[in-house]
């Protein structure tokens, strides 16, 4: 079997939805439904029931969550032990986290929150929809993650604990020498549309834009210059002059900030805090020592 059939079934139990699963999985939801149909074909089982809105699960769909998790679970800890095997898994965890965490903040973080410990961490980086799933398949400890209340993460509260970390903020940028060189002013006039960078759809930072835009008390006028998954790209096509893109608060740096500037209207940004997760029935000494840690860290 598929060990992402399992994978997909669990982020199914967690969404209730078909549809928001398989926009968890960055597919569409005819190919995550046919993966459902593949497990429930190699089990000899049905697991959902369908005929309900939202989904429910069979007697034997909630007998395989059981077990799917605690597979994928053991699955997760092998792994660690085999990678790091002179540690053990009472020292060791795993987190999960977006690129553009892992790139401006989670090195300081882990060094107040590794701090008097003999504590080892195996950072897992890619995006937020495939950091969720592995999350929720049990392939790590903790994941820390962007979760706006317009789009909050959907982790059932009962299974999961939350603490935010620190509260970013999801902006429009332009580089200076952009506002100096267009005729246009944002957020831009029909006969003067603004160039802009946009995210993937379907990403969740492409949820936030639209939803920033379709919020707007006027009119975004734009062109989409450029299309791309990650803040990076987004934020290099912002540098180069190229036009306006959204990027959270986090990923500038200081050397950033000297070339580039935040669109000063509020109501084309939103608050956007960054949150971790950890499982509430986790029995890993090293992520609660974390948990605490971060939770310390917070509270300072």
């Amino acid at each position: 079997m598929n060990t992402q059939w399992m994978e997909d079934f669990l982020i199914l139990w967690e969404t209730r939805n078909f549809t928001a699963a398989a926009a968890k999985t960055n597919i569409s939801q005819a190919a995550f439904s046919r993966r459902i149909h593949a497990l429930e074909s190699w089990l000899g089982q049905t697991l959902v029931d369908r005929s309900h809105h939202p989904i429910v699960f069979t007697p034997e769909g909630q007998l395989f969550h059981q077990e799917a998790s605690e597979m994928l679970r053991h699955l997760s800890q092998a792994r660690v032990n085999l990678t790091t095997p002179h540690l053990g898994s009472r020292n060791h965890v795993s987190i999960l986290m977006p690129h553009v965490i892992s790139a401006t903040r989670f090195v300081n973080w882990w060094d107040d929150w590794s701090t008097d410990t003999n504590l080892s961490v195996s950072a897992a980086v890619g995006n937020v929809a495939d950091m969720i799933a592995s999350f929720i398949a049990g392939r790590g400890d903790m994941l820390i993650c962007h979760s706006s209340g317009a789009f909050p993460m959907m982790l059932n509260p009962d299974l999961y604990k939350s603490q935010t970390i620190e509260m970013d903020r999801f902006c429009p940028f332009m580089s200076s020498a952009f506002e100096q060189t267009t005729s246009s002013r944002f957020p831009g006039t029909q006969t003067a549309p603004i160039p802009l960078a946009m995210y993937t759809d379907g990403g969740y930072f492409a949820r936030l834009v639209d939803g920033i835009v379709s919020h707007a008390p006027v009119q975004l006028y734009g062109t989409q210059k450029l299309e791309a998954d990650t803040v990076s790209l987004i934020k290099q096509f912002v540098i180069n002059g190229n036009g306006v893109g959204w990027l959270p608060r986090c990923a500038i740096s200081k050397d950033d900030s000297q070339k580039i500037k935040q669109i000063q209207k509020d109501e084309w940004s939103q608050d956007l805090p960054i949150t971790a997760f950890v499982r509430a029935d986790s029995t890993s000494v090293a992520a609660d020592i974390v948990w605490k840690k971060l939770t310390d860290y917070r509270n300072e």
